[in-house]
């Protein structure tokens, strides 16, 4: 079981609903002009931290949930003390198995809730 920080900067040159720029722990940037492509490689029992990066525009992250569609493996998504949230990555997945969800978030002098929805994908068991 390892922690996987994922990091949430805003990124006003983004389109649409493209607007954060994201990277992780596990040295994976967001590619692209909007900076938002990313997938992260987890394990279950992997733990999930999503985390403001420093210096960010990004004020509150809203919400982190799964998104319509797709394979649900985050389990018990919580709001931290010092504004990142965590989840629980579920077992009984295959090797590859990709799960989308939306990270909600508002921008400092803006109040509107803006929405945008990277990848996680299931590491192969080992």
């Amino acid at each position: 079981m390892a922690t996987v920080t994922i990091y949430i900067d805003y990124n006003s040159s983004g389109q649409g609903n493209h607007k954060l720029s994201l990277s992780d722990s596990e040295g994976h940037v967001g590619s692209g002009t909007n900076k938002d492509d990313i997938t992260t490689d987890v394990s279950s029992g992997d733990i999930i931290k999503w985390q403001i990066a420093s210096g960010s525009t990004v004020s509150d992250i809203v919400t982190v949930s799964h998104k319509t569609g797709y394979v649900e493996f985050l389990e018990n998504i919580t709001h931290n003390a010092d504004g990142s949230v965590s989840a629980t990555v579920k077992s009984g997945f295959a090797g590859g198995t990709m799960e989308a969800y939306n990270i909600s978030y508002k921008v400092t002098g803006d109040s509107t809730v803006h929405t945008d929805d990277p990848k996680l994908s299931m590491n192969p068991t080992t």
